[in-house]
């Protein structure tokens, strides 16, 4: 019976030597003092057989993580047999590693708990690498819920949306859930006479063509927007379409804004006021027809980046229009300078005209420009 018992300790113990690469075996009495570990635990942890005996507590880390490790452990000593646990120790050269614990309670002859013994399984790499990955994601959803497009990805192959934004539900004013259990839904949103060339336009993804396009959908509440699709193909190794990544913006009030600034452009083009805008180095980087023509050219781009010496000579009139430039530079936003100015043509012909210069500031309140309208 005693050299059974033996000759499977002996077998215990060589498969617990042989398991040098990620497991630890161990054992600790009520105190918490190190009664038995395996000789894995110096090329796991660094430590010999000899410095490992003593009080386990020893080697944790101030992870918040050991301090429900520490509850598991008391739990076991209290015959409570407790689920797998993580906990986090020092190696002997003061770097860290990430272990997953079973432990199991020790009884006596008499039936009284008298120590914990258990594994742990060095989990190191895939812990940080799960945490990478977790970091990531952290990363991909904070940037995904902070641009203002919708983004989307889709698998070609299975043709499976994989993932669409929450700000589908704020542009298309549809719920995600419908996009993910038909991924063609969204169309029941685009206006009629849109629908065939949107369409037309997603088809050609399978084919492993992104897409540029725009088009007008029509929301719950009957509101008309105006969306802007960009997306790209990823090809698998053997190049065939395999996802499809993608961001759909509303750009209506882009466009609103931009319809506006090309009817006050066509505006300002065709009145009789000379209009001509400066950077704030005093070159022209804007000319209305009128101003053009007075300049003697035929072309704004013949002005465009000229200081007044440059297009008109340096004459002391030509000086005092870039003097008052700079003046209206100094303005607030909304004040103008009013000034009655002699301009010369080309020509030698003199004309007094009325001359209104204001500065203008950009979003940030930054100056960008001096705009000057005279008549």
């Amino acid at each position: 019976q005693e050299a059974e018992l033996r000759q499977l300790e002996e077998k215990y113990k060589r498969l617990v030597e042989s398991l040098s690469e990620e497991y630890i075996f161990y054992s600790h009495d009520h105190a918490g003092m190190i009664t038995y570990v395996s000789p894995s635990i110096t090329k796991i942890l660094g430590y010999s057989q000899e410095e490992s005996m003593r009080n386990y507590r020893e080697f944790l880390t101030d992870h918040e993580m050991n301090q429900e490790a520490l509850k598991h452990s008391m739990a076991s000593l209290k015959g409570l047999v407790q689920p797998p646990f993580m906990n986090e120790l020092y190696h002997i050269d003061g770097s860290t590693r990430i272990f997953y614990n079973t432990e199991l309670p020790i009884y006596d002859e008499n039936g009284k708990v008298s120590g914990v013994e258990g594994i742990a399984h060095d989990v190191t790499k895939k812990f940080t690498a799960e945490e990478e990955l977790r970091k990531q994601d952290e990363i991909l959803n904070l940037l995904v819920d902070t641009i203002e497009e919708v983004f989307w990805i889709h698998d070609l192959k299975a043709d499976q949306l994989l993932f669409v934004s929450q700000k589908y539900e704020l542009v298309f004013g549809r719920s995600t859930e419908s996009l993910y259990q038909n991924p063609g839904s969204f169309l029941k949103s685009v206006r009629k006479d849109d629908r065939d060339f949107v369409k037309k336009a997603y088809k050609k993804i399978g084919k492993g063509r992104g897409l540029d396009i725009e088009y007008r959908i029509i929301d719950p509440s009957g509101n008309e927007k105006q969306i802007w699709t960009r997306s790209f193909v990823i090809m698998d190794h053997r190049n065939k379409p395999s996802l499809s990544i993608g961001t759909a913006q509303d750009i209506t009030q882009r466009k609103k804004s931009q319809r506006e600034k090309d009817l006050l452009a066509a505006i300002v083009e065709n009145v009789e006021d000379h209009a001509v805008i400066k950077d704030t180095e005093l070159k022209v980087i804007a000319s209305n027809r009128a101003n053009t023509a007075a300049a003697g050219k035929k072309s704004a781009n013949q002005l465009i980046g000229k200081t007044d010496i440059e297009i008109y000579g340096d004459f002391d009139h030509v000086r005092q229009y870039m003097e008052d430039d700079r003046k209206a530079m100094k303005l607030k936003h909304g004040e103008t300078l009013v000034n009655d100015q002699v301009f010369i043509y080309p020509d030698g012909k003199k004309i007094h005209s009325l001359v209104k210069k204001f500065p203008i500031y950009d979003d940030q309140h930054k100056l960008i420009a001096v705009a000057s309208i005279s008549r």
